[in-house]
């Protein structure tokens, strides 16, 4: 019997949970429903889930106890229908509420569940057949519920990939290596990306989205040769992010061996992010848009619009070219180095000033105070808020051979000023100079590289702009480092006196062979990173 492919982890709530709608939205902003994007945005799936009933546990174990002869029958007028009429069916399902699985066409458990708590609405049989007339429905009320959100799929501009968004609530604007759409209050965010395999493997980014932090939950987690899934509880903020595998123009399920790593296969996905509020109020229905969103990737669409995965033009929620998205204008904002909190409002990274005029740290603008254009380190004043100075273990040396952590600043959803990632490496040395071998975006210039104590062994320089790409395995860059004598010096001319770089005391963690595990390494300097962000194109 065939099962209905999900991620087993969706947030949906017992029959009784379309009251919350009434119950978390006051009458005074229901009367005023342009309040906020966010509002609205609650106020039109609320709307359009009035009639829903979201399934639990008692409508599962329903499905699972129908005999099998009701099954079959159920399963057979299924598969009778053309394959886009039955993706139709589970599309219209998902917005209402009764199934998170994915539209494939398939008949399972899942889906008999969800057309048999979708019947139980009416008054005609549970008997897992839905008639044209019950189709249709089905369908128009999805349609409305799409509608309502201005929900359609769209190619990014950016990473190439097809995705749904609610546009009439968030709006796209650049990133590096992608997009961000985003509501004004940032309850939401849809952040797109590609990266080329070369640069970070499939492996390495699951470790990233997996590794341990304060106040973070890992709920849901797989990875596989071509894609991988994880689901995070960051601080209360959810976080679900697809990643796929594959080459542009040659598609994401590709053998390993005929995608040839470091030459044109790269990494497509997106990461979808809820506020705690959101997820505590309306829970039942942002789980409903984090399905619809999941359901309408393609990482590696074709040149026609809708034909990738076996769509069919024509089909439910095939979206036309017009859909595409333009790049907004004028502002364009690049994530190009990571800060360290050196002393109140201080901010210390490397960076080249005249090739970023426009400086926001977090998302504070930021003022220049001092620079060396020799190490490339700059001084920045900004007022970000929610740090503290950093707090490290003193400094440490760089043993060839020994495990190398870097925390760099990044913001895989935009909304607070400070997020950090770790990546692993090893260090090394060439002609009496430190460096370690790494793989981490160009973004991680300024980031601190600690040995397995904590402390710091040094910052890292700008990557740099040469680096060759060959077929095969690619072996970690090798990326240099100031030492923490040099940033101490800088630091002392720029009147800033310090210790944080001043060589470790014999009882520092570390300093006897001592290690520390990298969760509470990255605890330690959380708070004292922040993203540096290049701004052009101002008005």
């Amino acid at each position: 019997m065939k099962q209905d492919v999900t991620d087993r982890r969706g947030y949906l709530l017992p029959s009784s949970s379309p009251t919350m709608c009434s119950k978390a939205l006051p009458s005074e902003f229901r009367a005023r429903p342009a309040v906020s994007g966010l509002l609205v945005l609650l106020g039109a799936i609320c709307a359009s889930l009035a009639p829903a009933i979201f399934i639990g546990p008692a409508a599962a174990k329903q499905s699972a106890r129908t005999p099998a002869a009701v099954f079959d029958a159920a399963q057979k007028a299924f598969e009778a229908l053309p394959m886009d009429k039955r993706r139709e069916i589970q599309d219209g399902l998902i917005w209402s509420g009764h199934y998170k699985g994915g539209v494939d066409g398939e008949f399972g458990r899942m889906t008999m569940g969800a057309i048999q708590a979708y019947e139980a609405q009416g008054k005609g049989p549970r008997d897992g057949v839905l008639t044209l007339q019950d189709v249709a429905a089905l369908t128009a009320a999805a349609n409305r519920r799409k509608t309502a959100l201005g929900f359609r799929e769209v190619t990014d501009p950016r990473s190439g990939v097809r995705i749904g968004v609610p546009t009439k609530f968030l709006k796209r604007r650049n990133l590096r290596d992608g997009s961000i759409y985003e509501a004004r209050d940032k309850g939401i965010t849809l952040r797109t990306f590609e990266t080329p395999e070369s640069q970070r493997s499939l492996a390495d980014l699951y470790e990233d989205l997996r590794a341990p932090a304060p106040g973070r939950r890992i709920a849901y987690r797989v990875l596989r040769d071509d894609f991988l899934v994880v689901s995070v509880i960051d601080r209360g903020r959810f976080y679900y992010t697809r990643v796929a595998r594959g080459v542009p123009g040659g598609g994401a399920r590709q053998p390993a061996n005929e995608m040839r790593t470091g030459s044109s296969a790269v990494l497509r996905g997106y990461t979808l992010s809820i506020s705690p509020a959101l997820m505590q109020r309306q829970r039942a229905q942002m789980n409903i848009l984090t399905i619809a969103v999941s359901n309408s990737f393609e990482p590696f669409p074709s040149s026609a619009p809708g034909t990738a995965s076996g769509k069919k033009a024509g089909e439910v929620s095939v979206a036309k070219r017009s859909d595409v998205l333009k790049p907004m204008q004028p502002v364009q904002e690049t994530l190009v180095a990571t800060a360290i909190t050196v002393a109140n409002d201080n901010y210390l990274t490397v960076l080249d000033p005249k090739a970023c005029k426009s400086v926001r740290i977090g998302k504070a603008p930021a003022r220049l105070v001092a620079r060396d254009a020799g190490t490339g380190l700059a001084l920045y004043s900004a007022q970000v808020g929610g740090g503290r100075v950093l707090q490290s273990a003193g400094s440490g040396v760089a043993a060839t051979g020994k495990d190398a952590l870097v925390l760099y600043a990044e913001l895989p959803s935009p909304g607070a000023n400070r997020q950090i990632s770790l990546a692993r490496g090893s260090f090394a040395a060439s002609a009496g100079k430190a460096y370690v071998k790494i793989i981490a975006p160009d973004s991680a210039a300024g980031g601190v590289a600690v040995n397995s104590g904590g402390q710091v062994v040094g910052l890292l320089v700008q990557a740099s702009p040469d680096r060759r790409r060959i077929a095969g395995p690619v072996p970690p860059p090798s990326r240099s480092m100031l030492a923490p004598a040099t940033v101490s010096s800088f630091l002392a001319k720029a009147g800033i006196a310090t210790k944080l770089f001043a060589p470790a005391d014999a009882a520092a963690p570390g300093s006897s062979g001592n290690t520390a595990s990298p969760g509470s390494i990255a605890q330690m300097y959380s708070r004292s990173l922040a993203a540096v962000w290049c701004v052009s194109n101002q008005p």
